[in-house]
């Protein structure tokens, strides 16, 4: 239709297996809400991990953020630095084309997460329970 749309996903492996054989070139942006959270997971909550946890996901903010490459690099580094090889491996799997605004090459007209479809998404489940009891 001459229109190019941004799809975000959780990187869901059936999201991403369809979305190169269904709209082949067009952008897709993995949320950064889901990436947070499952480098969260990585350390522990209490204590100095939480400390750690903080830095880490302030560091990431700041890959995924930037605006030029320069920017992601720097970021990047002190990221891997500080994180060690559980953000060596968590990355590793990540596309920088898919999450960091630097290397991005569609619209995300302002968003980082997928926010909209999960509350959506949410109301359909809670639509869906109530009108049982209907």
């Amino acid at each position: 239709m001459g229109r190019v749309v941004t799809f975000f996903s959780d990187r869901n492996q059936g999201l991403l297996n369809a979305m190169g054989f269904v709209f082949p070139g067009w952008p897709h942006s993995y949320c950064y809400y889901h990436l947070k959270q499952n480098l969260i997971s990585k350390y522990p909550k209490s204590g100095y991990g939480k400390l750690l946890q903080d830095r880490v996901i302030n560091l990431f903010s700041r890959c995924a953020y930037a605006v030029t490459e320069e920017e992601f690099k720097l970021a990047m580094e002190e990221l891997v630095i500080v994180g060690s090889s559980k953000v060596k491996a968590f990355i590793s799997d990540l596309s920088r084309d898919h999450y960091a605004n630097a290397f991005f090459k569609g619209m995300r007209y302002g968003e980082m997460a997928n926010s909209l479809a999960e509350s959506f998404n949410n109301w359909v489940v809670c639509f869906e329970i109530c009108r049982c009891y209907l």
